[in-house]
């Protein structure tokens, strides 16, 4: 019986450091990961005050209903929701009437969300909530991609515990929209997740085949014996 041969104290070095550099590789993209994360909020912060700081100064004018606001308009690299996040916290610090949010907000749409404006008729396009509706619907956000979103794998990008806490609580406030919606409501739409999730899972049997696949491979007549 052949006997592995010890390892000797050069092998065993240059092991230690191979798997010491495999570690450094990692704790260094892990840094960079979440270096990026980090000046991405610090990013969409400073947008964030941008626009709260540009609203404030409109105070001392008052703008015509309508007309040009002086915010920033949306750029291709913006993210969306956060720039409609963004908007709202603006406009109520300015105070503005909630009426007016739409017709101020189309003039600083672009792309997607320009088009699922216009395509809105002229009493909708007058309605903030409506305006924003159409917008997510166009870019195929719902709470569905929220609920998907919370309950997938972050990855390291959010390893932060803070941060991650923080994702986890906005994605399940956009999910569940608690605002909106009774406790009875929020208890409902959770079971009935649940439910789905244990639904699918009982289709599997024990031995890791789905419902259909084994229902087929009963149904199956035997061969004739000869």
């Amino acid at each position: 019986m052949d006997t592995q041969e010890p390892m000797t104290w050069q092998q065993a070095h240059t092991l230690t450091l191979h798997l010491l550099q495999g570690q450094q590789t990692q704790l260094e993209e892990m840094v960079r990961l979440q270096t990026q994360e980090a000046e991405a909020r610090i990013q969409l912060w400073s947008r964030q005050q941008d626009l709260c700081e540009k609203l404030s100064e409109q105070q001392t004018f008052r703008p015509r209903e309508g007309g040009m606001t002086g915010l920033p308009r949306m750029t291709k690299e913006d993210d969306v929701e956060a720039y409609l996040e963004a908007f709202e916290q603006a406009a109520m610090v300015a105070k503005w009437d909630p009426g007016c949010w739409a017709a101020k907000l189309g003039p600083l749409l672009i792309g997607l969300a320009q088009a699922a404006y216009r395509g809105l008729n002229r009493l909708e396009a007058q309605d903030y909530s409506r305006v924003k509706a159409a917008i997510l619907y166009r870019l195929e956000i719902s709470p569905e991609t929220y609920r998907s979103r919370f309950r997938s794998r972050k990855g390291p990008k959010l390893s932060w515990p803070q941060l991650l806490v923080q994702t986890l609580r906005d994605l399940s406030t956009q999910w569940l929209q608690p605002e909106e919606c009774t406790v009875k409501e929020l208890v409902d739409q959770i079971v009935l997740e649940q439910f789905l999730t244990d639904l699918t899972e009982s289709m599997e049997d024990p031995g890791g085949r789905s419902y259909e696949r084994s229902r087929t491979r009963t149904e199956t007549p035997p061969k004739p014996t000869i």
